[in-house]
């Protein structure tokens, strides 16, 4: 049982992310005002390391939104780097030129 929606949000989030490595679909939740490489490290995240990053939310989100996005990149995070190496995040940023 949890004790409030951020939680439930949150704990929410992780059972979405294993659902998803139980399909072998690998991706992260993003939200807010695009970093300015964002799109293009979206792409080379997609084609090269075959994780995509979902947009669930402009600027303006509730702490449930937060809380989701937060269960579900930990528990995908974690797939990532064990799927794809300790430093996929850096090499993706790296050839998206962040």
């Amino acid at each position: 049982m949890v004790d409030s929606p951020e939680e439930d949000g949150r704990e929410q989030g992780k059972r979405d992310a294993q659902a998803a490595i139980a399909s072998d679909e690998l991706g992260l939740e993003a939200f807010g005002d695009p970093a300015p490489c964002r799109y293009r490290l979206m792409k080379v995240m997609l084609e090269r390391y075959r994780v995509r990053i979902y947009e669930v939310a402009g600027c303006v989100i509730d702490k449930c939104i937060a809380e989701h996005a937060a269960g579900y990149d930990e528990v995908m995070e974690a797939e990532i780097v064990r799927r794809r190496g300790a430093d996929v995040f850096e090499r993706a940023e790296r050839e998206a030129g962040c």
